[in-house]
């Protein structure tokens, strides 16, 4: 959004922020807090001036995997930040919805994600490295992606040929450690390729080169990863979160599940291996899906809910 910014010559700049006092803001008009900073912003003091608005990913406490107690206190970590804000944009629409029905009071402006161009590109003919259905996971190595769950699924397919490749970062390291052990414990070191973190130019290779998205979160806000699958044309198998249920078209572009529904996760990933249709079949069903925005679409409706909150 910031290289938009700097292309339209607009006065928008980047603030770096350690959570430990208030940055400068002289000369600024308007701050755009990102919801990562949720917590230190609770305990924060915000003067009215600047307007400060709210850039709102996710709200931490509508992770379904938390147990009650916990969600209750993100919660009110959360109302904390937010009625103290002059107004919110929101990336998701499920997340807009929420804000609107909680904060009634609140303006609430939506902006979904876009794509960076190099994903709308034409797709590479990459050639198979091995005979095996090549699965592709791109979210960070966190117990609310599912990875786990998948871990013991894929297991007791072991006699099919398979290969699933992670793309993410380890922001649990005690998760991150809890899947490696699995991993051994299951006897699938060799199945397993953890790519870690890979640029945005890297990434559309990857996913040409694989047969199926596999995307089992148990709750997104919209669901990035599996917009920039989309923009490749891969099929999906992903769980009803997020906007999936805008991309994945069950029997034409994927099959959609609802999240926790492991035994379904089972039997769609077993009929895949079983009765493999052609990945350019599965393509053709994206005819008549319109491709992701870019980020330049994306952040002209950005600057408009930015105005329109001010």
């Amino acid at each position: 959004m910031l290289k938009q910014a700097r292309k339209r010559d607009l006065p928008v700049r980047g603030l770096r922020w350690s959570g430990l006092g208030l940055p400068d803001f002289k000369r600024i008009d308007v701050v755009v807090w990102d919801s990562l900073f949720f917590d230190r912003l609770a305990c924060m003091e915000l003067s009215h001036s600047p307007y400060h608005l709210l850039l709102c990913h996710f709200l931490p406490s509508l992770n379904p995997t938390l147990c009650l107690e916990r969600r209750q206190a993100l919660r009110a970590m959360e109302e904390a930040v937010l009625t103290r804000m002059a107004g919110v944009i929101a990336t998701g629409p499920k997340v807009a919805e929420e804000l609107r029905l909680r904060y009634p009071g609140i303006r609430v402006e939506l902006c979904e994600p876009g794509v960076e161009e190099c994903f709308l590109s034409p797709r590479l003919r990459v050639s198979p490295s091995s005979p095996s259905l090549e699965w592709i996971t791109v979210a960070n190595l966190l117990p609310a992606k599912g990875y786990l769950e998948m871990l013991d699924i894929l297991a007791r397919l072991h006699r099919y040929s398979w290969r699933w490749h992670w793309v993410g970062s380890s922001p649990d390291p005690l998760y991150a450690l809890h899947l490696q052990m699995k991993i051994r414990k299951l006897g699938l070191g060799g199945r397993i390729v953890d790519h870690g973190e890979v640029s945005h130019v890297h990434l559309p290779r990857l996913l040409d080169a694989a047969d199926w998205f596999l995307f089992p979160s148990w709750f997104e806000s919209f669901g990035m990863a599996l917009q920039e699958a989309v923009a490749r044309r891969l099929p999906i198998i992903s769980s009803r979160v997020g906007v999936a249920e805008r991309w994945v078209v069950p029997g034409r572009t994927g099959f959609l599940l609802e999240p926790g529904a492991w035994t379904d996760f089972s039997k769609v990933i077993r009929r895949c291996l079983v009765d493999p249709r052609p990945k350019r079949i599965w393509q053709l069903g994206y005819r008549y899906l319109p491709s992701p925005p870019t980020w330049g679409e994306v952040f002209e409706r950005w600057w408009k809910a930015v105005e329109a909150l001010v």
